[in-house]
C-alpha cells in the first residue's frame, strides 16, 4: 500500500480531483464523508455534540444540525476546538479502519483531507507523498459565489479561515494546479497516478521480500 495524503484550498477542484483519482483505481478515504455519517441520525458523535452545544445542535432526524454547527463554530475558536476535540479523534478511527484493510495490498490510498495543513502535525498517519489541489483566489471566490451561491465576503471570509497557501504548499510534494482545463488537469492528474501506482506496486514487493 502507498499511502497518500490529498488537501486544497477551498473551491480549489479536490473533490474533483479525488473522483478522478478514485476512477483511476486509487482508493479514498473521505474525512468529510465520514464527518456526515458520523453526524447522521445513527451516528456516533451526535450524543458527544449534543451534549457539548445543546438541543440546537440536532435537527428534527436526530441527526446534526449541520448549517447551525457551521454557523456556530465559524467565527468561535472557542467552539471549534471544542468540536474538534470531539470529531478528529473519531474521524481518525474510521480513517484507519478503513486504511488497515488495504496494508497489505499494492493499492494507492488516498487520504481525502480538506484541512490536512491544520492538522498535519496531530494527525495519526504518515504520508509518502501529499498532494495540494490549488487555484488562484480569484477563480475560487469566482467557483463558491457562482457554484456555492454565497456573497463574495462569505467566500472570502471561507478562504481567510483556513490555513493559507503557501502552507499547504510547504507541506506538498506534488502539487496540481486547477485553473487549467480540466482536460489538462486530468491528464497532469493521469501521470501522477500513474507513478504513484507503480510506486505502490514496488513497495508491495519489497514487503512481501521483507515478510519472507
Amino acid at each position: 500500500m502507498l499511502r497518500v495524503g490529498l488537501t486544497g484550498g477551498i473551491a480549489a477542484g479536490k473533490t474533483t480531483v479525488a473522483r478522478h483519482l478514485a476512477t483511476l483505481g486509487a482508493q479514498i478515504i473521505d474525512y468529510d464523508q465520514i464527518a456526515h455519517q458520523l453526524m447522521s441520525p445513527t451516528g456516533v458523535a451526535v450524543t458527544q455534540i449534543q451534549n457539548a452545544f445543546g438541543p440546537h445542535a440536532t435537527d428534527s432526524t436526530g441527526g446534526i444540525n449541520r448549517k447551525w454547527l457551521s454557523e456556530e463554530v465559524f467565527t468561535d475558536t472557542s467552539q471549534r476546538l471544542k468540536l474538534n476535540t470531539i470529531m478528529h479523534p473519531l474521524v481518525y478511527q474510521v480513517a484507519a479502519q478503513m486504511d488497515e484493510s488495504w496494508t497489505h495490498s499494492n493499492k494507492v490510498v488516498v487520504h481525502d483531507i480538506p484541512l490536512l495543513a491544520d492538522v498535519y502535525d496531530t494527525i495519526p498517519f504518515h504520508f509518502a507523498h501529499i498532494l495540494t489541489v490549488e487555484a488562484p483566489t480569484d477563480i475560487r471566490i469566482s467557483r463558491m459565489v457562482n457554484e456555492r451561491h454565497i456573497t463574495r465576503k462569505q467566500a472570502v471570509d471561507r478562504i481567510a479561515s483556513q490555513a493559507p497557501r503557501v502552507r499547504r504548499e510547504c507541506l506538498s510534494d506534488v502539487l496540481i494546479d486547477s485553473s487549467v482545463s480540466i482536460e489538462q488537469m486530468f491528464d497532469n492528474v493521469d501521470m501522477i497516478y500513474n507513478s504513484l501506482s507503480q510506486e505502490a506496486v514496488q513497495t508491495h514487493k519489497e514487503a512481501m521480500r521483507t515478510s519472507k
